[in-house]
């Protein structure tokens, strides 16, 4: 330290002008540089997700970081589109806050552009791997956890990157997006996404990282064969293929925990007399509403006009019933319960 308080290290190049991120699309209608748009569109935006996943936890590690948004830090600017096989050319600016917290990585844990994009890399290719040997969600999560610790990068969740409303881009993938719900309702949407509590952070950002990663192989087998992420420096890090996006799109799973009935109290804070569907929290728990678990009402008694879970929930009351862990729906990763005011062996029959 110099008598003003000010450290001797020497400014580091994080980001270099000549470093760029290359995205290449190729064969099929590719090489004759020609993409569908909503392919390109969703590809763009899941490659936007990964960079900014994984750039926000480098720089999370940082401890004395605190941001909400990483583009405060960093910037992914497109550079050029090259024709041929579709090539992207994405170019790492320093946002307008990101040259002392770059400069405090690069002497603290050696990180550079190129280790950067390796560290991307790595990650994206340890998810794939693995999911190639089981889709199972903490399986996923040891890989990942594993790969972190030896980059010295800590597993949390990073807040997602918001963008400006009145970008044309982003407002098409909002049009894309709002008719995508995968015939769930919005009720359905928000049950799932109010449940998101009772979930490991770990697997959140397991799922969001291979949810993007679904959204940026989109072109595979449509518009393109090939879709590869290479650098200047460290070259080709990421290929995905036909046979790689048959991984990707696998769902994730988790092993229910407790396969067998057992009697508790719950409170409801939300059901769907049409399918059953629930969010609910135990009555016991401490922590009442604020850890709430996604769950389905397997009794038909629940279409009734007149039942006791919705007399229950109508009462802001506790409900003894039976309850079971079962796999998720979907490929969701949050474990559901199945419910049942009935004793399980007086005849009871599953919802279908």
């Amino acid at each position: 330290m110099t008598r003003a308080g000010k450290s001797t290290h020497p400014p580091v190049e994080i980001v270099s002008r000549d470093e760029h991120l290359i995205i290449t699309y190729s064969g099929a209608s590719a090489d004759s540089h020609s993409l569908h748009l909503t392919d390109y569109a969703r590809s763009l935006a899941g490659l936007r997700e990964i960079l900014n996943l994984l750039t926000g936890m480098v720089l999370h590690s940082q401890s004395q970081t605190s941001y909400r948004n990483v583009e405060e830090f960093i910037r992914f600017e497109v550079r050029a589109e090259r024709p041929g096989s579709y090539e992207l050319v994405i170019r790492l600016a320093e946002g307008v806050a990101g040259n002392a917290i770059w400069q405090a990585l690069a002497h603290a844990g050696g990180w550079t552009v190129v280790k950067l994009i390796k560290w991307i890399g790595g990650a994206i290719n340890t998810h794939i791997d693995t999911k190639r040997d089981t889709p199972d969600v903490d399986m996923l999560v040891a890989a990942l956890e594993k790969l972190a610790a030896e980059s010295k990068v800590p597993l949390e969740p990073v807040p997602p990157v918001e963008q400006p409303k009145s970008d044309i881009f982003q407002n098409l993938l909002g049009l894309i997006e709002s008719t995508d719900h995968f015939g769930y309702d919005l009720e359905e949407e928000d049950i799932a996404a109010d449940a998101a509590t009772s979930v490991s952070r770990r697997r959140l950002l397991v799922d969001r990282l291979d949810n993007s990663l679904k959204e940026f192989a989109r072109p595979l087998g449509s518009s393109c064969e090939k879709i590869t992420i290479s650098s200047t420096s460290a070259g080709e890090v990421v290929k995905l293929d036909l046979d790689t996006k048959a991984v990707i799109e696998m769902p994730l799973t988790l092993l229910p925990k407790e396969q067998h009935w057992r009697k508790a109290e719950i409170k409801f804070v939300r059901i769907n007399r049409k399918t059953g569907r629930s969010l609910m929290y135990f009555a016991n728990d401490p922590a009442g509403e604020d850890n709430t678990h996604y769950s389905v009402i397997v009794d038909h008694a629940i279409r009734r006009a007149s039942n006791v879970y919705t007399e229950a929930f109508n009462k802001d009351a506790p409900l003894t019933v039976y309850v079971r862990h079962a796999p998720a729906e979907r490929g969701r990763i949050r474990t559901m319960w199945q419910i049942t005011a009935l004793e399980p062996q007086s005849g009871f029959f599953g919802w279908p």
